[in-house]
């Protein structure tokens, strides 16, 4: 079967459910006025190798696989909030501790949603996925 983003299946990462334990996690160890959340949407691709992508299909497929948390803060009047640019927290995590953050089942393309194409960028990011994804295990660019 040709690989593209309509047959290609992703797991959707929980991120609801995984911000809340790393969340946790955080304020036992770091404790602040801070609220965090995981707020890129992760798939994991599982067939045919291990891929950990967003919905741009931006991703890894090493492991460990590397979750951005970010921080935000609500003021003093409760009126303005600011949020980190950059991840406060970076958190390693192999396949196999993912699984139970691992949600719905989609194709890459229902993943992706409102960004499937784009733009060139996106396009571009895509095609490298499948391109990836159909070379054989062990393949290596030179």
């Amino acid at each position: 079967m040709e690989l593209t983003a309509e047959t290609i299946k992703v797991h959707v990462l929980d991120n609801e459910k995984l911000t809340k334990v790393l969340s946790e996690k955080i304020q036992k160890e770091h404790p602040s006025n801070k609220t965090y959340s995981i707020r890129i949407p992760f798939a994991i691709i599982t067939e045919p190798k291990i891929g950990f992508i967003t919905n741009e299909c931006v991703g890894w497929d090493e492991q460990p696989f590397i979750i951005p948390v970010h921080g935000e803060e609500k003021s003093d009047d409760g009126k303005t909030t600011t949020f980190d640019m950059f991840p406060e927290y970076e958190f390693p995590f192999y396949l196999g501790d993912l699984e139970p953050f691992m949600g719905e089942t989609m194709t890459l393309k229902e993943f992706m949603g409102g960004r499937f194409r784009y733009n060139g960028r996106i396009r571009a990011n895509e095609q490298a996925w499948i391109n990836h994804l159909s070379r054989p295990i062990g393949y290596k660019v030179s």
